[in-house]
């Protein structure tokens, strides 16, 4: 729509409660306003062929009014998953004190403890390729509600992942919309820690 970052600020510096009123009225009705997302591949570096897919990068151009949100909400679900210890010592992300460092630090510590008392240990690895695309909407929906989430709030995540439309824009032309009802916004502020939402179950 063309409202970037340095209006919303005007707006907010002119009126503070305008954006206030429509972010609480969305949270409150349990619906996200804004659906729809432009994608634009950007060409990878130094690749021999770039007539296949995966020499391109998809880029997601989303509203900032929704982009702006969406930081707000994943704020509040971030402070409520630290404050009632929703997300399990186990899940490193998306919590205080749990980042890619300390889960090294986790596991060093567990292999010198090995080491030292003549045990065995054993590591495994495995990457999720494409996790964000293959996230089941619904079972996120459900995991989420269960928390113990406000029902409001419950509502307009599920209403953030349903519906959502994207259109493929590659030299100005622009493909018409397609209605996703599956995965997890790729650069979305919400999605790291709705993802970790989904994994509490599996740890």
């Amino acid at each position: 729509m063309g409202i970037g970052y340095k209006l919303l600020k005007w707006c907010h510096f002119a009126s503070p409660s305008r954006l206030t009123t429509l972010f609480c009225a969305a949270i409150t009705l349990g619906h996200h306003p804004w659906h729809n997302t432009k994608v634009i591949p950007i060409p990878k570096p130094n690749k021999a062929n770039y007539c296949i897919a995966k020499a391109y990068h998809p880029i997601s151009l989303l509203e900032c009014c929704g982009k702006l949100l969406k930081k707000i909400v994943a704020k509040c679900i971030l402070l409520d998953a630290n404050c009632y210890q929703l997300l399990l010592p186990t899940q490193f992300g998306s919590r205080d004190y749990h980042s890619v460092v300390d889960a090294t630090m986790c596991l060093t510590h567990s292999i010198q403890s090995c080491v030292k008392t003549g045990h065995i240990g054993a590591l495994i690895l495995f990457n999720i390729q494409g996790f964000f695309d293959n996230l089941h909407v619904d079972q996120l929906c459900h995991i989420f509600t269960s928390l113990g989430f406000v029902p409001q709030l419950c509502n307009w995540v599920c209403s953030f992942l349903m519906d959502r439309c994207i259109s493929l824009s590659i030299n100005g032309k622009i493909t018409p919309d397609r209605v996703l009802n599956h995965s997890l916004p790729q650069g979305s502020p919400l999605s790291p820690i709705l993802s970790s939402i989904y994994l509490i179950p599996l740890l």
